[in-house]
């Protein structure tokens, strides 16, 4: 593993607070010595939560050896693998007319303990009650139950009526599966140290058992059944190219005989972060939830998009979108540039063009006036857009409050007679970024992740429908050393 293909937010998981991740973040682009001279004039206690996040990702990194040895020789909890106890639970409502009560709400409750390498969970999902565990021995590892997998996939056997806000690098709480059964070694020579192939067996999945496979660091990943063929990948890697060049590649698909699903996104930028390239695509169909056959008997219509966006000194560039869902067709482009900035922001005029074609036939032109403010840490945004026949609001603001306090907001206000749908960015903090049409009137969305506690709040309105659509989730999750 390297040091550079560790993430933002499994940083902030581990209790590192956002001004540190910066820090990490940019002495690290400055080269590993530039990194290791921070490391060494941090005060006592943030040194020896980065030197243990370094260990616990065994890390090979000479530089810091001597320090690594020291830490191992005088951290006896570390040594002997220390259990967690955990408990929390959820609540979820989602407020939507004409939906059966037993749809809307849904609560969860758990309990269980992890260790380094270790895990196991009870819990009660609504009225059903599993458990799930996950044991490394030295060459082996076997994973069973509703909860844990040894692939980072997300769409994997996915419980559609819950989700994690705690997900992340062997959390306690990962997204919840339906009952999945995994067992793989683990090679430990050194040409095959850190890789893990197995079987697996997951009826929501597929049919009949399977393969899998996972790289060091989980940055691959993927299952096959055979007789099936249905096939899964995963991808979350960081390459970096001299000084000059780093890219960032996220995918996660899922592939049928008839038929393949996912997403893919790629984010390349220079050191200095003053030319940045994203390009996201996606084809989306129930199949990511649901069991492959059932889809295809189903006959569901999947809908393929394609985004790309040039930034240059974050506020100028320009970006361009095209979607297909069945005869419909919708494609644009926009430029943006700004003409007055100051260190607390710019204000940017952005002009974008829509056309829609196949079904009808729509052509609108967009202007927008946005003020917007962007670092590495904080990103807010806040603008009107006008054409011809109405208008729309659009805002975001991502803000790291407190060490392991997140705050995300986005809105979308449309008003008026819009012939075409707006391009909307689901985002979150230190994650990638999806881009979706809307013709919805409004969009309103809170989020705040913490480390015990997270809420997830989500209001939206249809065209020409007067019943809105309220979401509300909120889970907690707390921990604690047993000895």
């Amino acid at each position: 593993m390297e040091v550079e293909t560790i993430t933002v937010p499994y940083l902030l998981g581990k209790g590192l607070g956002p001004k540190t991740v910066q820090a990490w973040k940019s002495n690290l682009q400055k080269g590993r010595p530039e990194f290791q001279k921070w490391i060494q004039s941090l005060p006592k206690k943030e040194k020896g939560q980065v030197l243990k996040i370094l260990i616990q990702n065994k890390i090979e990194y000479k530089p810091m050896q001597l320090e690594v040895r020291k830490i191992k020789k005088t951290d006896s909890k570390s040594q002997k693998d220390p259990w967690n106890f955990f408990w929390g639970g959820g609540y979820q409502n989602l407020d939507m007319r004409y939906l059966p009560v037993k749809e809307k709400n849904h609560s969860s409750a758990y309990l269980g303990l992890l260790s380094e390498k270790n895990r196991l969970i009870f819990e009660k999902r609504d009225e059903r009650i599993s458990a799930s565990a996950d044991f490394e021995w030295e060459i082996f590892r076997m994973t069973i139950g509703n909860r844990y997998k040894p692939i980072p996939h997300f769409y994997f056997a996915k419980d559609r009526e819950f989700y994690s806000q705690f997900d992340g690098n062997f959390t306690a709480l990962p997204q919840p599966i339906h009952t999945s059964f995994f067992l793989g070694l683990n090679p430990t020579n050194t040409f095959t140290k850190g890789h893990q192939i197995g079987i697996f067996d997951s009826y929501i999945h597929s049919r009949e058992p399977g393969i899998y496979y996972t790289s060091p660091n989980n940055s691959y990943s993927a299952t096959y059944t055979p007789i099936s063929r249905v096939s899964t990948f995963y991808i979350n890697d960081l390459i970096k190219i001299s000084n000059l060049f780093i890219n960032r590649t996220q995918s996660e698909s899922m592939f049928t005989p008839k038929d393949s699903f996912g997403f893919l996104y790629s984010k390349s930028y220079t050191e200095d972060n003053n030319h940045q390239i994203d390009i996201t695509c996606f084809r989306d169909s129930d199949l990511l939830n649901n069991h492959p056959s059932e889809v295809q008997e189903a006959g569901k219509i999947a809908q393929n998009l394609g985004f790309g966006r040039y930034r240059l000194y974050s506020y100028a560039g320009i970006e361009g979108l095209y979607s297909s869902y069945g005869l419909r067709l919708e494609s644009g482009y926009s430029v943006f540039f700004p003409f007055f900035i100051t260190d607390y922001g710019a204000l940017v005029f952005k002009y974008k063009q829509y056309h829609e074609s196949g079904v009808t036939y729509q052509n609108e032109i967009g202007r927008s006036l946005l003020y917007e403010y962007r670092s590495k840490m904080f990103t807010t945004a806040l603008g009107y857009e006008l054409r011809e026949l109405g208008g729309a609001w659009e805002g975001k603001i991502v803000l790291p409050i407190t060490k392991g306090n997140l705050f995300e907001m986005s809105f979308l206000f449309r008003d008026g007679d819009l012939k075409t749908r707006s391009w909307f960015e689901n985002w979150t903090y230190a994650t990638d970024f999806n881009v979706n049409l809307t013709d919805r009137r409004q969009i309103f969305k809170v989020k705040w992740i913490s480390k015990i506690l997270t809420l997830n709040v989500s209001y939206s309105e249809r065209q020409n429908n007067i019943n809105p659509i309220l979401f509300i989730n909120v889970q907690f999750l707390y921990q604690f050393p047993l000895d």
